[in-house]
């Protein structure tokens, strides 16, 4: 029974002889990461597509009217026009409402300022009436500051004033996008395999995505952005699947935090054209008509041969296998096919179960919970951070570039911190000193002085910082937590509950506005910062993954990271390298203990 299983091989055995990480993958990485650096750019987009410019009512009745004043009839025109205030020392005028009697009073020799009579030079003159009992009516026009952007989806559809919440419901729909996409990929990726959702979801990204620039109300970009999110979820999905299913485990380290380096480059690229493209809509062709080029991965992408090698179909998988081989340099073993089928019973038979048998191990289950509750939080606090770079001191453009800066730094210190210290320890790290920084910032919202501001900006770097660390980590921390055959299902449930808590995000950042005061500032801190706590301490829950190979099958994954209970002297290679599946052969009666997961392995067959 010994020399029977010995004779058989897994898939990182193969990879093994093959080459982990040669030419082949190398070429294959970089062909399958690229359309990542569109959904990069895509996704960080409505930075600038839903930037709200300031801005207040147009004067009813002037056409040419402008955000800035350009001369003194211009100023005394709005001024009887607009209710105004003075704010932190300079004068502000409202956005919402504007006088009824606005030609009565042009012939009035007064002007009121926030209930104060203005001199000919701006002074308020402490003494006067209040304009408080002057009528007002919601205006129906508005004039906005271009000197960020000329055109943003707020300035082209008015979402302001009582259509405010339209801007949050349009980052909820991508959102939403990104929920049902996930959840689609992940279940037909294990069905019908990795490429032909990862092609057809290029093409829903690349349609919808030059769509979304020619909306002709708010309701029909509500529609294309949650179907381009679709396609830009499924893309990320299938395609991390892809590429890392045929990278050793060495590798995988490196190349999964990898993943999301290429992702920034996107946000990059974007920071450096909204310089030259101040127009949306030209942003948004910019980033959804180069993945045309993709449509030829239907060619020249293969299908991912660990996935077919887990669904019996070995000799489909050697074709590749084969090319694998060439181009790395290494010879193709001929036994390998039927290595690889001996080796794959298991796999076959848990092929075919439900993912619901997740739930038929405790332990299983409960990592689960805890992967999933993860990846909710990391995607609630980054998109939260990252959206809101735009109410920090500091214009859109150079925040949004420090805020990218910050979260190459988070995936790089990822890459180099995981091989050193392990998945576990860097991924709870991160995600403790990102809930800590954001509750720090609630001494400075509502105790420090604005000159003191600068110590929030800071300490919401921080924060990205830490959660862009924990994001390029989730991936492959789950990726390798999964059996093969549930492991599509288990990142596209991971990045289910990743776009549930993105849909969430909008609407706790908008809890300042129910909430008054300096704490209302602070109430979307307090949130965002408990639950990252929350999810860094739940970690400790989960196994190391470091240097262990990818569970292949559900025992496999219900047994991983066990202790056993095996001679003290037992090396930590040879505990890692011990394959259950082909050991339970050898005795009936360790079979049994291998069939209950509470129970701790025992290396004594004999027991």
């Amino acid at each position: 029974m010994a020399a029977k299983a010995r004779n058989n091989m897994d898939f990182d055995d193969a990879l093994r002889l093959l080459g982990e990480w040669g030419n082949y993958q190398r070429r294959f990485y970089l062909m399958v990461s690229l359309p990542t650096l569109f959904k990069g750019f895509q996704v960080m987009l409505v930075v600038f597509t839903v930037y709200v410019p300031k801005h207040r009512c147009a004067v009813p009745g002037f056409l040419n009217d402008t955000y800035h004043i350009v001369n003194e009839d211009h100023r005394r025109l709005v001024l009887n026009s607009i209710p105004s205030s003075i704010e932190d020392g300079e004068l502000a005028f409202d956005q919402c409402k504007v006088y009824t009697d606005y030609n009565v009073s042009l012939n009035n020799q007064y002007e009121y300022v926030g209930g104060c009579k203005m001199s000919a030079k701006g002074v308020c003159d402490s003494n006067s009436n209040s304009n408080s009992s002057r009528p007002t009516e919601a205006c129906t026009r508005w004039v906005y500051d271009q000197s960020e952007m000329e055109s943003t989806l707020i300035t082209d559809f008015d979402l302001v004033c009582e259509r405010k919440n339209l801007r949050a419901h349009s980052n909820m729909m991508l959102m939403a996008g990104f929920l049902v996409g996930s959840t689609i990929a992940s279940v037909l990726c294990d069905w019908v395999g990795r490429k032909r959702i990862y092609c057809c979801s290029l093409v829903v990204m690349m349609a919808f995505g030059i769509a979304s620039a020619f909306p002709t109300s708010p309701g029909v970009l509500l529609a294309f952005r949650f179907l381009s999110g679709m396609g830009l979820m499924g893309v990320m999905v299938s395609g991390f699947v892809l590429a890392v299913e045929l990278i050793g485990g060495r590798m995988r380290t490196m190349l999964g935090a990898a993943w999301q380096i290429v992702w920034l480059v996107g946000p990059f690229i974007l920071a450096g054209l909204s310089y030259v493209l101040r127009d949306w809509r030209h942003l948004q062709l910019a980033g959804s008509l180069p993945p045309v080029i993709f449509l030829v991965y239907w060619w020249i992408v293969p299908e991912s041969p660990r996935w077919l090698v887990s669904k019996g179909r070995v000799d489909e998988a050697m074709v590749t296998l084969s090319k694998v081989a060439r181009v790395n340099g290494n010879s193709l073993p001929t036994s390998l096919a039927d290595k690889l089928k001996g080796g794959n019973t298991q796999n076959q038979q848990d092929g075919a179960i439900s993912p619901l048998v997740i739930f038929k191990y405790p332990v299983f289950f409960v990592r689960f919970l805890v992967i999933s509750f993860n990846w909710g939080v990391i995607s609630m606090t980054y998109y939260g951070l990252s959206l809101n770079v735009a109410n920090l001191s500091g214009g859109v453009r150079v925040n949004f570039i420090v805020s990218c800066v910050v979260e190459l730094i988070g995936y790089g210190t990822a890459v180099v911190l995981l091989d050193r210290f392990g998945r576990k320890k860097v991924h709870t790290t991160s995600m403790l000193i990102a809930g800590l920084a954001c509750l720090l910032t609630i001494f400075t919202v509502m105790f420090a002085g604005n000159d003191l501001q600068w110590i929030t900006t800071a300490l919401a770097m921080i924060g990205k910082l830490g959660v862009s660390s924990s994001f390029a980590i989730i991936y492959l921390y789950s990726a390798e937590l999964y059996p093969t055959v549930l492991r599509n299902f288990g990142v596209g449930c991971g990045s289910m509950f990743a776009r549930m808590g993105s849909m969430i995000s909008p609407y706790i950042a908008d809890l300042a506005i129910y909430v008054e005061g300096a704490f209302g500032t602070a109430v979307p801190l307090i949130v965002f910062g408990a639950l990252a706590v929350s999810a860094g301490l739940t970690s400790f829950m989960l196994p190391e993954t470091l240097h262990r190979k990818l569970p292949e099958t559900v025992l496999d994954a219900v047994n991983f990271g066990k202790v056993s209970t095996c001679s003290e002297s037992m090396s930590m290679e040879e505990e890692v390298g011990m394959d259950v599946n082909r050991m339970e052969a050898e005795s009936f009666d360790y079979k049994r203990k291998l069939s209950d997961p509470t129970r701790t392995l025992i290396c004594d067959s004999s027991e």
